[in-house]
């Protein structure tokens, strides 16, 4: 049986830590690049599938040890009651959502009419209502 990890990073740990993924206990983990860029992810099994879920940057100018360990603490509580990564892309899509419609909205009759003229100038033709050619 594995031993449990529990808090084993400690803040000088996170800053001097090499290339790899270093645990943390509790499906915490950083994640330290060959460039040396570091960033914290969740990691749990759902379904018996393994899932990762990104933090952010971690050290000076991201997120701490503390914080990472209270943001993993809050993915734990959330995997109880699904899959935290489905709800992230669900949120996605309903922001993007949110914003199209809020910019069709803004739209109106008049101003599409113009932008579909603008776009299109050099392809229409005049035509009269009886439909006679108006061109010159």
């Amino acid at each position: 049986m594995p031993k449990k990890l529990g808090n084993v990073l400690t803040p000088l740990a996170v800053k001097n830590a090499k290339p790899g993924r270093h645990a943390d206990g509790g499906g915490l983990h950083l994640l330290v690049k060959e460039g040396g860029a570091r960033s914290w992810v969740y990691r749990f099994i759902l379904s018996g599938k393994s899932r990762d879920v990104g933090l952010g940057t971690a050290g000076p100018d991201g997120i701490s040890l503390a914080d990472a360990r209270d943001a993993r603490d809050a993915l734990r509580l959330k995997v109880k009651g699904g899959d935290p990564l489905e709800e992230r892309q669900q949120e996605a899509v309903e922001a993007l959502a949110g914003a199209q419609a809020a910019q069709v909205a803004g739209i109106t009759s008049k101003a599409g009419a113009e932008t579909y003229i603008g776009a299109n100038k050099g392809s229409l033709s005049p035509v009269s209502t009886n439909g006679t050619d108006l061109r010159l």
